[in-house]
């Protein structure tokens, strides 16, 4: 769900499809579906992602099937910011 911003999601089987999300808009996808998403705006992206699974595992995959690693901050993923006193409706 975009709580602000505009973001684009790449998924599909080729990772070509595109869907675009605007503030207040969810993308939905099934369980293992691939997908990447960056902010395609000018202003700062925020999200709230939400995933549930019955074994809560997860599983990201690559369009091949392959399993995707966790980007965990020693692989180089950007720690999260803080914005004190931030309402996002």
């Amino acid at each position: 769900m975009v709580m602000d911003g505009t973001a684009q999601f790449n998924t599909g089987r080729d990772g070509k499809t595109i869907v675009k999300a605007n503030k207040h808009q969810a993308v939905v996808l099934p369980a293992g579906c691939y997908y990447q998403f960056r902010n395609s705006g000018e202003t700062p992206l925020v999200m709230a992602r939400i995933g549930a699974g019955p074994d809560k595992s997860d599983m990201r995959l690559n369009p091949d099937g392959t399993p995707i690693p966790g980007r965990a901050h020693e692989q180089g993923a950007a720690k999260p910011v803080l914005i004190e006193g931030a309402f996002f409706e």
